[in-house]
């Protein structure tokens, strides 16, 4: 699918070099090599000029140093010439042919003028630098090292639009599984509240649950989920319309394979102004056994809900576990009722035997299975395999 492909790209392209980070220490260290080279190369291309720095420090550069340096002999030819009292130490004092005004060429009298880095090219002031340049390299190596590694991204981790997951592999930073496994949760439960329980037209939130869905299956593989499954739920996201969390739409779908997904888009399509889906929930009892459990599934629907007097029905319909896996349930659709209407004269009919009447049309329609990936005291995620669509509840 496009969102695997996706995800396995994202997954490897590889993160980008920490040595970038210490670029600019590696800068620093090349700069003071090249002020080293550079001090030699003055030293030699003043000595070719006339200025008597240090003995045999005489012959002149290529053409190309020459003239880039041309300026700054001819500055220090015009200004103050400065006179070292030494190379170790000394104030500099200003040459008496400055003082009285004459140029350099007007007096017989060579100036000397020694730098702090003597003109020899393996004087100790070169040597002095370049090893200045030595010690930022291996600082910068030390860097290196000490620069952390990024995790390594989930491949499951994708963008959605403008939206990344931002879902590391929280077990390459020490996480352990019981607060992985947390933390992918409750992202799952803020993606479904922002998905509007699945009912959203935003197709990347969606394809972001689902993401989330197949992440805490990962984190759980194994998992005994039959157990934990008594209690009341309530529908945090669907696949599907909200109505088919039902398992009398699974079996309905069973019955008429061919009929049921132009019915269903007939009641899909009525606008919000005369349906609007509630509260879904299901209520489990003795899911482990042994003896008869029940899955009893609520869902509230309201007529015209912008009237000033909305009609509202629970339609509810109740199946009996008929068999047991550690991950799943054999379950009988067994009868449908509706109850708590406000339908004029309707009341709280007698309830209609569903199941017998879809055996009717097909022998085992009735019988469907609910798979359950993950189940824990906050979230069970379970799913239809039939076609496959999952359903995420939050405990009540």
């Amino acid at each position: 699918s496009p969102v695997a492909m996706e995800a396995l790209s994202a997954a490897s392209t590889p993160p980008p070099s920490p040595g970038t980070q210490a670029a600019p220490v590696l800068l620093v260290g090349t700069a003071v090599l090249c002020l080293a080279l550079g001090a030699t190369a003055g030293n030699h291309l003043k000595a070719a000029q006339g200025l008597h720095l240090a003995p045999g420090a005489q012959a002149p550069l290529p053409a190309p140093i020459e003239a880039a340096t041309r300026p700054t002999v001819a500055a220090l030819q015009r200004g103050a010439l400065v006179r070292w009292a030494g190379r170790r130490g000394g104030a500099p004092e200003v040459s008496r042919d400055s003082a009285k005004g004459r140029s350099p060429s007007q007096t017989a009298r060579p100036t000397h003028v020694p730098w702090p880095l003597p003109a020899a090219p393996g004087g100790p002031g070169v040597w002095s630098a370049m090893g200045l340049g030595v010690l930022t390299a291996a600082v910068a190596a030390a860097l290196l090292r000490r620069v952390p590694q990024p995790p390594v991204l989930d491949p499951l981790g994708v963008r959605l639009g403008q939206a990344q997951t931002g879902l590391a592999m929280v077990a390459s930073a020490g996480w352990s599984p019981a607060r992985e496994t947390s933390y992918l949760r409750d992202e799952l439960l803020r993606q479904c509240k922002q998905a509007k329980r699945g009912q959203t037209k935003v197709e990347a939130d969606n394809a972001h649950v689902l993401n989330l869905i197949r992440k805490v299956e990962m984190a759980s593989l194994g998992q005994d989920t039959t157990g934990c499954l008594d209690g009341e739920w309530q529908l945090a996201w669907a696949g599907d319309d909200v109505t088919r969390s039902s398992p009398f739409f699974w079996a309905f779908r069973q019955a008429f394979p061919a009929q049921s997904d132009r019915i269903f888009a007939i009641t899909d399509g009525l606008p919000p102004q005369f349906k609007r889906i509630a509260r879904a929930t299901q209520t489990i009892t003795n899911a482990a056994g042994p003896g008869e459990g029940t899955l009893t599934s609520r869902v509230v629907v309201v007529a015209l809900p912008d009237s000033p007097v909305p009609l509202q029905n629970h339609m509810i319909t109740t199946s009996t576990v008929t068999g047991r896996g550690r991950t799943h349930l054999e379950l009988r659709v067994q009868d449908t009722k509706v109850r708590d209407t406000t339908l004029p004269l309707l009341g709280d009919t007698p309830a209609f035997p569903s199941g017998n009447a879809l055996e009717q049309v097909k022998q085992g329609a009735s019988q469907v299975r609910m798979d359950t990936t993950y189940c824990d005291g906050t979230v069970r995620i379970s799913k239809n395999p039939a076609d496959g669509r999952y359903f995420v509840w939050r405990r009540v």
